[in-house]
């Protein structure tokens, strides 16, 4: 077995034999009542099928996974005793615990021993971890539901993998992590803060928002606002981030627009820019056409479908600097504009689609399907679909598109598309959850 002291630690869903997903008990599985398009039977799905790839199937779907799976992290117990940095007290249940803070680990886990001195509620689990370089694979057997205070943010029913031998009571990892805009580490070290910026900008012809504009286009600084205390800390807050993050930039602009604190139905808030007072009233509208729905269900020819969202959508493409003036706007005291295609512009919708429509046309992919941010890869069986797959992730490393992994869906036979439920020779209107026709 691989050293103790050197274990990689993540998730590797086991998958099913009936519909190629992640596997859930039988009777859930979508698959149950579903015919094969194939064999004709009924139980599963196509691209699953024995008949049709013999053992290679599950094989096939594993293969596609690994084109974009979950990535796993690997830690030693030297490194953790000699670098106490890594370390940091959390709360599990109350319980103080010694936690391991892992960007590179896709989930959380606790150690076996930590959670029966506990007596944390565990119960029955299957997955796998990967050890090390050896690439051997241990059952999960095990988890546990906990609730979780990591520096005075609590998380409820954070799902625990219960794992042997990881050398410290809790790791922590992306499940936590990608529930922040950002997540900072603070360190000993003498030099001043170092920013990665994980959202690229595409290697792609600049934006062109403003390339009609009418005749009587002048100069409009909005008039200031007035903000609640909570909502200016937030506004601050926001200012910051973006700032950190190398989206906006100070401006002398004499262009000015106010910005506006809008809240979700999910409660979350959103920092917005109102440019309805300013460049928006002298921007004639990019007749440039997004794809018809009746178009995009074409895709109902195809038996195998992925689908994949592009993280912060317009913040990818960057602005031309001499277009920047027009994107001012205030923040507290101070005028800020963007370098990156703000939301809210008249034409940032019609430009973002032509952008994808170019590296879609400019790399030859087929089976691709773009509506924005949400990307449809198709294929008429497993080979044609990771072919394709294969061939829209070198166009985007190619393009630095930036892909938001944690709502990608791969290899499905039906997938949800502008409120349709479409699969191979099959579009339905999608009901939401709980909705009575009747």
């Amino acid at each position: 077995m691989a050293d103790a002291n050197h274990l990689r630690a993540g998730s590797v869903k086991q998958l099913c034999y009936f519909c190629g997903n992640a596997r859930p008990p039988r009777k859930n599985c979508p698959a149950k009542d579903a015919a094969c398009n194939f064999c004709q039977k009924v139980g599963h799905y196509f691209k699953v099928c024995q008949k049709r790839l013999g053992n290679r199937s599950i094989d096939a779907i594993k293969k596609t996974a690994a084109i974009q799976g979950p990535k796993l992290a690997t830690f030693s117990a030297s490194e953790i005793s000699n670098n106490t940095w890594v370390l940091c007290n959390v709360k599990i249940n109350g319980i103080v615990a010694k936690s391991l803070l892992d960007t590179g680990s896709s989930d959380c886990c606790t150690d076996r021993r930590f959670a029966d001195k506990h007596s944390l509620n565990i119960r029955r689990a299957v997955g796998e971890v990967t050890l090390a370089e050896t690439s051997v694979r241990m059952p999960i057997r095990d988890q546990c539901i906990t609730h979780l205070l990591v520096e005075n943010n609590e998380y409820s029913d954070v799902t625990l993998n219960v794992l042997d031998n990881i050398t410290t009571d809790v790791m922590i990892g992306k499940k936590i992590f990608k529930e922040h805009d950002s997540v900072t580490f603070t360190f000993e070290g003498h030099r001043p803060p170092l920013t990665l910026n994980a959202l690229k900008k595409m290697s792609v012809p600049f934006p062109k928002p403003f390339s009609h504009l009418s005749e009587n286009c002048r100069p409009v600084a909005d008039k200031p606002r007035k903000y609640s205390q909570a909502d200016l800390h937030f506004i601050r807050d926001e200012t910051q981030r973006l700032l950190s993050d190398d989206l906006i930039e100070p401006s002398n602009s004499p262009w000015r627009a106010q910005v506006l604190v809008a809240t979700e139905q999910s409660g979350k808030r959103r920092m917005v820019i109102d440019y309805s007072r300013t460049i928006s009233r002298f921007t004639q509208l990019d007749a440039y056409p997004l794809p018809r729905i009746d178009e995009i269900v074409e895709l109902a020819q195809y038996r195998v479908f992925t689908t994949v969202d592009l993280k912060s959508t317009y913040h990818q493409l960057e602005l031309n600097p001499r277009d920047r003036d027009f994107t001012a706007f205030q923040s507290g005291k101070a005028l800020y504009q963007w370098r990156s295609l703000p939301f809210g512009l008249t034409n940032a919708v019609s430009e973002f689609q032509r952008t994808i429509d170019y590296i879609v046309r400019e790399n030859d992919l087929k089976g691709c399907s773009p509506y924005l941010d949400d990307i449809t890869i198709a294929g008429a069986n497993q080979v044609e679909h990771d072919r394709n797959l294969q061939a829209f992730y070198v166009a985007a490393s190619k393009g630095n598109l930036t892909i938001n992994e944690s709502k990608t869906q791969l290899s499905r036979a039906e997938i949800s598309l502008l409120g349709y439920m479409v699969g191979y020779r099959s579009v339905e209107p999608q009901i939401p959850a709980g909705y009575n026709l009747y």
